[in-house]
């Protein structure tokens, strides 16, 4: 009997790489590396065509200041904010930014070896949390030790797989025409649910 073949995002540097570049499209588009289409195809390929519509919308990115304005109005304000890009926007009863859901990150940054005190971002931004991930699985695949693979399905169990499905609507809702951002709605979407299949559980997030 052939055994099912493993899913590609499975392996630790394939997730590394999945997270990597997810964190790179929820920065700045002023600071979107120049071959970031060909990052998000070559990272994300499995997921099919969310991965290849979000690349070709990234290549063909357009006006920065489009994708700037976009980024605002989903991410930063100031007078409207379409999808909070923060934990706490999600997990905290009130929404209430820089508390327990911002401490637990912090925690979870501090027990992994990692010094974040000259960072800007709230700790529980969902690039710096991505960017977290991909230390994680990158870590698993340098090392092999079960630790950062163990780390990794917490940090998704716990915190960033109750909040990231609920993101990914808000920007699918609220995304304008111009930018790739309802794309990137969609492989988050995709994405989430091998993630719960990986870490061996169930989020209960609508996805």
């Amino acid at each position: 009997m052939t055994s099912a073949p493993q899913d590609p995002l499975a392996a630790g540097v394939a997730r590394a790489n999945a997270f990597f570049a997810l964190s790179r499209c929820f920065d700045l588009p002023t600071r979107w590396p120049a071959d970031l289409g060909t990052l998000v195809r070559d990272a994300l390929g499995p997921l099919g065509t969310p991965a290849s519509r979000l690349a070709d919308e990234i290549e063909r990115r357009g006006s920065l200041d489009a994708l700037a304005a976009a980024h605002a109005r989903l991410f930063v304000g100031p007078f409207r904010v379409d999808a909070p890009p923060w934990a706490s926007a999600y997990l905290e009863p009130d929404g209430q930014l820089m508390g327990t859901a911002s401490a637990y990150a912090r925690t979870a940054y501090a027990r992994a070896g990692l010094d974040t005190t000259t960072r800007t971002e709230a700790p529980d931004h969902v690039a710096f949390e991505l960017e977290f991930m991909y230390y994680l699985a990158f870590r698993e695949a340098e090392t092999g030790d079960a630790i950062w693979f163990e780390r990794q399905a917490r940090f998704w169990r716990e915190h960033l797989g109750r909040w990231l499905p609920r993101l990914a609507a808000l920007m699918r809702d609220g995304s304008p025409r111009a930018a790739p951002y309802a794309a990137l709605a969609d492989v988050v979407s995709a994405f989430s649910p091998r993630l719960d299949a990986a870490y061996d559980c169930d989020t209960g997030v609508p996805r």
